[in-house]
């Protein structure tokens, strides 16, 4: 399909925009749901909004950026905000093993193993809220790439991410931008091959940009070539775990079968000798006397010790 360049009226993008609107309210039956019944539950302030018991917040609609924020303001330390072992997901083949072996090996041994997963999930979590800066206004940004949110036009103009990328501005024109932002909004349900907007906001945003930014007029030229580099810097944010998938390589090596029973101390003292020994200026360490000191420490212990054998 092609469409021309032709910038409707900002009362037909306000209109459009407000048909669109949907607000989700609060349902009792989320109550009774056992994901939800042990954090939320309704709140004072009016009917749409839940409220988080975790979080000590009003839940008005799912926000990236808000809910970011809370993610850092919990305390995942707390047990009494833990789900119990029932609610945590270890998946599908270890859950079916866990419920054979309830009838087969002591409770304690099943709870033991469910409270190391405990472990586990609260440790990534303080991971997560120590590495990274979730007031970063990079996270509210990439909300542009949601369909829901471009075809609802949440967000009115692009000038958000040319302030936050500059050089933005010598890479494409802002104002045209702009307005190819505003008009992707009108495109015709049938360019995309569905029904209905709730379909076309639930398709994936790489095949949704990819449909829009691929549209020419009648004289063969991209159509959205602007709003094109724009949505091609935030689609190119790194989100790959690379980095971490390299470090559980390392851990293998590390904690071996035979040496299961290292602290997360130990492990981590390794680590940062092993990446240490790596580094250019490893070679110039010079050991000062308390380094000194506690190896001729260890060595006399250890020269002691086989003796005594």
């Amino acid at each position: 399909m092609e469409e021309d360049n032709e910038t409707p009226s900002s009362s037909t993008l306000k209109s459009a925009s407000k048909e669109r609107k949907y607000v989700q309210k609060f349902k009792t039956s989320w109550l009774e749901h056992p994901d939800f019944k042990t954090w939320l539950k309704k709140s004072d302030k009016g009917e749409p909004k839940a409220y988080c018991k975790i979080c000590d917040c009003d839940l008005e609609h799912l926000n990236l950026s808000s809910d970011l924020k809370s993610l850092k303001q919990i305390d995942v330390t707390k047990t009494e905000i833990h789900l119990n072992n029932d609610h945590i997901y270890v998946g599908m083949e270890a859950h079916a093993i866990l419920e054979d072996l309830k009838t087969k090996a002591p409770i304690e041994e099943v709870n033991k193993f469910y409270a190391s997963c405990r472990e586990f999930y609260v440790e990534i979590v303080l991971q997560i809220q120590k590495r990274f800066d979730l007031n970063e206004k990079l996270f509210d940004i990439l909300k542009y790439v949601d369909p829901k949110i471009a075809r609802n036009l949440e967000k009115q103009s692009v000038k958000d991410v040319f302030d936050k990328f500059n050089f933005l501005t010598t890479k494409c024109n802002m104002q045209k931008a702009d307005n190819e932002w505003r008009n992707q909004a009108l495109i015709d349900l049938k360019h995309f091959g569905v029904e209905s907007e709730e379909e076309l906001k639930n398709m994936p945003a790489d095949i949704y940009w990819n449909k829009v930014l691929s549209m020419k007029d009648y004289h063969g030229n991209f159509i959205y070539e602007n709003l094109e580099v724009v949505i091609s810097v935030l689609l190119a944010v790194p989100s790959s775990n690379t980095e971490v998938e390299r470090l559980f390589s390392i851990l293998k090596n590390v904690k071996t079968d035979k040496r299961n029973r290292l602290s997360n101390e130990t492990l981590n003292g390794l680590f940062h000798t092993k990446f240490g020994m790596q580094a250019n200026n490893c070679s110039i360490l010079e050991p000062n006397s308390a380094m000194i000191s506690a190896a001729k420490y260890y060595k006399s212990n250890d020269s002691a010790s086989k003796s005594s054998v």
